[in-house]
């Protein structure tokens, strides 16, 4: 019995995506603060190059190039904060609706 081979081919990257990418990483290396919606406006400002917002953030995840920008920081204490004591942490609990 012969084996169909019908393995995927991958298509090599159009010139456009190629350029792209450059640009990218061009304006990443000055201004890596630059998110897509900033970046559409200046592309299309600066080289004329409409492009779609989707399409810039397929290319820069494909890169691996992230916007830098400051994160919530959720799990980092107030140092102000006082810490109450767990007052249960030495009762023994044996029965429902214990009030001693």
């Amino acid at each position: 019995m012969a084996r169909s081979t019908l393995a995927y081919q991958a298509r090599p990257e159009n010139a456009q995506d190629l350029r792209l990418k450059r640009l990218l990483d061009e304006i990443y290396m000055k201004d890596p603060c630059m998110g897509t919606r900033r970046l559409v406006t200046l592309l299309a400002r600066d080289h004329g190059l409409l492009v779609n917002r989707k399409r810039l953030q397929r290319l820069r995840h494909k890169m691996g190039l992230e916007t830098l920008w400051c994160r919530p920081r959720l799990s980092v204490g107030n140092q102000g904060h006082c810490k109450y004591p767990y007052l249960l942490k030495d009762l023994v609990i044996d029965r429902a609706d214990q009030q001693d």
